[in-house]
């Protein structure tokens, strides 16, 4: 199996290992890729330039594969509202980039959808601010993530046409 992680530029910080957001859009735009997980979660680091690491736990995507749609019934859980008029539109949009929902076997449409979270997180003027309020810097080549598979075994990203069909 052909695993698209091992082409990320890695970094290490408090002997954690982190992978440069950059590089995932790079290689998401240049191949298609499946996952071999059944639920996946990419939680994304902002570097400072003294080497320490800031969570952007609001920008968390959260990949999962359902049977049958249910983006709205995750989002209206995540914002402890009954309906979605009821979720501020700034908030409802960030739930709606941060979830990646693969309904049936999922994985033809992944590469496209993760691809879109690492722009939604990359262009985020949200994250400049914030970084910019808090840290007094913002440089977009320190967003970091991680990746936490489920089940907790290694993590595969792996081009479309090694997926079992």
């Amino acid at each position: 199996m052909y695993d698209i992680i091992s082409q990320l530029e890695k970094t290490e910080s408090g002997g954690s290992e982190y992978y440069k957001l950059q590089s995932l859009h790079d290689v998401l735009s240049k191949s298609d890729v499946g996952i071999a997980s059944e639920e996946l979660s990419i939680m994304p680091y902002y570097r400072t330039q003294d080497g320490g690491i800031y969570e952007l736990y609001d920008f968390e995507a959260r990949v999962y594969i359902a049977k049958e749609p249910e983006l709205q019934t995750r989002i209206l859980n995540r914002a402890a509202k009954q309906k979605l008029e009821d979720i501020d539109p700034v908030i409802l949009n960030k739930l709606q980039e941060c979830y990646i929902e693969l309904c049936g076997s999922g994985e033809h449409c992944f590469a496209q959808k993760l691809l879109r979270y690492t722009e939604f997180v990359l262009y985020s003027k949200e994250i400049k601010i914030q970084m910019l309020e808090l840290l007094n810097e913002y440089n977009r080549s320190q967003l970091l993530i991680q990746f936490f598979a489920y089940p907790y075994d290694r993590l595969t990203l792996v081009p479309e046409e090694f997926l079992p069909q």
